[in-house]
């Protein structure tokens, strides 16, 4: 036998030999329905107990895998070959779906078929006398001053947010999406357990109205806040039995409060109605999927947690723990492939994977084997898991996510996912991930849109500045200026690279050109790109010592009007910026004064000339140890301006800075300045003490 041939052979063996499972899936739980419909599930559930024949509800809730039709209307549930009544209570979000079914005595599996495009909706003599079910719409307007005014409001939005059964109302959030402007309509089967006189109270913010068996009881109507007392309460005559109870809260803004309570006969104050007063339903374990004809279904569930990736906790990033359901398949002989929609892949059963923005992604999970090869595509809904957006169980650190994320291949993601990656190692400190990253998409990656682009040219500016690589942050500021769009934004960073230049590199020549560019390329600008870039060429001539140049070039900066918050006058509000610089300095909170002396300098561009915020920046720098800076801004000063109040004590200051730097001859130069151009300053004497102390 040839080579060839033994491989053929041993190939077919294996085909032959290798196990794919006991039973095909169609078998498993029972003979198929229908043909028709392409896939199902088996459901376990059992009728709780003290709950009646015609009472039970089960409920399941599971993916789909994009067989389903838009609107559910294809969805059955079978038991022992009869179909029972069901009833779709929320599509989405992406592939997932809840039902309501009817549970059968002495029946444990149930089987839900769906994925039939030609199905028409199935219509049931049935209704759901069980649980307490919460509907959510958004709201679209209207008024609720009254009940019937609630009602046409209710109606009148068609946008069903969810729908799920809850144990009581008693909420203060929208389960099913953002806390802000919804409705809710709740439906139960109360059960008053003896006849008596019963008072009911409800609290809530915004509108909130309590029926029983149709008949408003109390409400709350109208626009308010919640109170913590049963204010709001009133009192009826129920016989021992059953009671069909609404409940409908109308709410436009606000913290989403509503809670229903009680005080049935005997009890000593109203509580809030328990969940063992209304019937109970069954939650369904759902198991894999099958699909019909197929050896084997490749499934999936999944957990999700979050992590605040922003200080204010308005951007999460979301983990999502995948784990493999698939039946009928012996996993040595299978190799599962996972792609998560956002360019990232995984090849292991269990993975984790951390989405770095919102939005839907299709997560396609093929099983690779010697018999061929199985697919499911599922639509996932990244968002907040807003059931518990109110609990901490769920919450995880930032720094969790880190092992999983610097794996990445960022070439292969969004803008957007790699922009929100770079957020999280600046947040974590790890610059160097965020180097790798802001590269890559700055330099490398296509159709970035302008916010991220000017936002992320910022931040990889920012981390070459604090290594310090000022050369580094240069070519960043360039290249974004080319890249983004906005000529605001070109002028802005331009004004970045251009002020680099100046202060990290001295590089008067490149920051005069970027400066004189602005001005030229950028006419469309607002008015504020133009005053930078003015403010750029004072900050040129004064560091060069052209004080006629640098006082044109601030005259022109202070005749473009901004915005200023010196309502006591000018005087006032430098006296106050002033003090406020002087107190985080004495502090060393640098980036604070720093960022004041900024304001400072930008609302009053002539007082450079004047020279105290001179001064004060000069002791940051001082602060700094960054004494070739502080020396260059104080000589500068004394050079355009000789006759500022500030000018001997600048000199003093700067022959500090040279000693610092070790350079004695300039240190006794600059003292001996001070005695020959400002012989009546107080710190003559201190001069003259240095110079001693330098012989």
């Amino acid at each position: 036998m040839s080579g060839m041939s033994r491989r053929l052979l041993v190939f077919v063996l294996a085909t032959v030999l290798v196990p794919v499972g006991s039973r095909p899936a169609c078998s498993q739980g029972g003979g198929w329905w229908k043909s028709y419909w392409k896939a199902r599930r088996v459901m376990k559930a059992t009728v709780p107990e003290g709950v009646e024949a015609d009472e039970p509800v089960g409920v399941a809730q599971f993916l789909t895998h994009g067989h389903l039709k838009q609107d559910g209307s294809d969805v059955r549930v079978i038991a022992k070959g009869k179909e029972v009544p069901s009833r779709v209570l929320q599509v989405g979000p992406g592939d997932q779906v809840r039902i309501a079914f009817q549970l059968r005595v002495n029946v444990e599996a149930y089987q839900v078929y769906y994925g039939n495009p030609d199905a028409k909706p199935a219509e049931y003599d049935w209704r759901i006398v069980s649980g307490l079910l919460m509907t959510v719409k958004k709201y679209r307007g209207g008024q609720f001053n009254n009940l019937r005014q609630a009602l046409d409001t209710w109606n009148r939005s068609k946008e069903v947010l969810g729908a799920d059964f809850v144990p009581k109302i008693y909420f203060g959030h929208n389960p099913f999406g953002p806390t802000g402007s919804f409705m809710s309509h709740y439906v139960g089967w109360l059960r008053a357990e003896k006849p008596g006189r019963y008072e009911f109270a409800t609290t809530s913010s915004n509108g909130s109205f309590l029926l029983i068996d149709g008949k408003e009881v109390v409400s709350w109507p109208g626009w308010h806040g919640p109170t913590w007392t049963a204010r709001h309460h009133a009192s009826v005559d129920l016989k021992a039995g059953r009671y069909k109870l609404e409940y409908y809260h109308i709410h436009p803004s606000g913290d989403g409060r509503a809670v229903a309570a009680w005080k049935p006969p005997g009890e000593p104050r109203p509580v809030v109605i328990p969940a063992q007063a209304f019937l109970t339903v069954a939650r369904a374990v759902v198991q894999p999927a099958q699909t019909y004809r197929q050896p084997a279904t490749p499934d999936f569930d999944f957990k999700r947690y979050e992590a605040f990736l922003e200080p204010d906790r308005s951007t999460f990033l979301y983990r999502y723990s995948f784990r493999d359901l698939t039946q009928g398949i012996d996993r040595r002989y299978y190799r599962p492939m996972w792609d998560f929609g956002d360019g990232i892949s995984a090849n292991v059963w269990m993975p984790n994977h951390v989405y770095l923005t919102d939005g839907t992604y299709t997560v396609t999970y093929q099983l690779k084997g010697v018999r061929g090869s199985y697919t499911t595509r599922e639509r996932i809904v990244v968002e907040r898991d807003w059931a518990r957006q109110t609990s901490s169980n769920n919450v995880e650190k930032l720094e969790q996510y880190y092992p999983v994320v610097k794996t990445y291949d960022f070439a292969k993601m969004s803008a957007e996912n790699m922009s929100a990656a770079c957020e999280m190692f600046e947040r974590l400190e790890k610059y160097d991930d965020l180097v790798r990253v802001g590269r890559l998409l700055l330099f490398e990656a296509k159709d970035v849109g302008d916010e991220i682009l000017f936002k992320e040219t910022e931040r990889l500016g920012r981390v070459y500045l604090n290594r310090p690589d000022a050369t580094s942050a240069v070519a960043v500021y360039r290249n974004g200026e080319k890249r983004v769009g906005s000529v605001d934004r070109k002028a802005r960073l331009a004004a970045r690279a251009a002020s680099v230049s100046l202060e990290q590199l001295f590089d008067l020549e490149r920051a005069r050109d970027i400066c004189s560019r602005v001005l030229e390329d950028y006419g469309a600008a607002k008015p504020e790109a133009r005053r930078r870039a003015l403010m750029g060429l004072a900050e040129v001539a004064l560091l060069s010592g052209d004080a006629k140049e640098t006082r044109r070039r601030l005259e022109q900066a202070d005749a473009i009007p901004v915005t200023t918050s010196d309502r006591g006058g000018a005087a006032v509000r430098v006296g106050s910026l002033s003090r406020a610089v002087e107190h985080y300095i004495r502090q060393n909170e640098l980036t604070a004064a720093r960022e004041l002396l900024d304001t400072w300098e930008w609302e009053y561009p002539l007082d450079r000339l004047v020279g105290y915020s001179t001064l004060l920046r000069a002791k940051l720098h001082v602060q700094q140890e960054e004494y070739l800076r502080a020396v260059r801004l104080l000589t500068s000063l004394v050079k355009v301006n000789p006759k500022s109040n500030y000018a001997a004590e600048a000199l003093m200051s700067a022959g500090a800075c040279y000693l610092k730097l070790g350079d004695k001859e300039k240190a006794r130069d600059t003292y001996k300045q001070v005695l020959s151009e400002y012989p009546e300053s107080p710190l003559v004497k201190d001069a003259l003490k240095q110079l001693e102390m330098l012989k």
